[in-house]
């Protein structure tokens, strides 16, 4: 993975989970295999930024799978909202690879 596709990748994990509450965020982070906090002075969006960043190339793919990626055209991407339930949104048609790729968009809307 070249730095421009890392750095594109880890600011779209940002953007999609740091509305969601600390919990959910760290239960999220954890899951995929990275390292957690029990203190952070910073917003949301600043600490799952440095978690991530600290993540090997495969988790940093897994994670960003997880939250952007559909496995068929229509069907539902995940949403982590700031009450830390997942709910899913349409994906747009089109080929996977511009749904999968450093095209992807962070989610809008999400609460």
């Amino acid at each position: 993975m070249d730095p421009g596709e890392r750095v594109t990748i880890i600011r779209e994990i940002a953007a999609s989970l740091s509305p969601a509450e600390w919990g959910e965020i760290d239960l999220v982070l954890r899951e995929f295999g990275f390292s957690t906090q029990d203190a952070w002075s910073g917003t949301e969006a600043d600490y799952v930024r440095e978690m991530v960043s600290r993540g090997a190339e495969d988790d940093l793919r897994r994670l960003h799978a997880f939250l952007y990626s559909a496995p068929e055209p229509g069907a539902p991407r995940r949403r982590i909202s700031s009450s830390g339930s997942t709910s899913f949104s349409r994906a747009p048609p089109g080929p996977a690879a511009d749904r999968a790729g450093a095209s992807a968009r962070p989610l809008a809307g999400v609460e």
